[in-house]
């Protein structure tokens, strides 16, 4: 179960090691990929493949409550910060 404060600025873009699946609980997130940003409300369900460079915020007045589950290999980190390599 993760809170974003009430208005707080998207993260910077990043991709996971694993899936993720992400359950809005209450409030309003806002998800950019690829320079589009959607927002997504209560109830919505969100699937990110791992190679998905994304960001997200809550533009809303009130937190943003979601559950995260994370689908990363043991033993390496969930999150990179950077954009995965490009296979040759």
């Amino acid at each position: 179960r993760i809170t974003f404060p009430a208005q707080m600025p998207s993260n910077p873009p990043h991709h996971r090691s694993g899936a993720a699946l992400y359950f809005i609980i209450s409030g309003t997130g806002a998800n950019t990929i690829d320079g589009k940003t959607e927002t997504r409300g209560p109830g919505s369900l969100i699937y990110e493949p791992h190679t998905l460079v994304h960001q997200w915020g809550n533009p809303g007045s009130e937190p943003l409550v979601f559950l995260a589950f994370n689908i990363n290999p043991e033993g390496v980190a969930a999150v990179f910060p950077e954009a995965p390599a490009k296979k040759q």
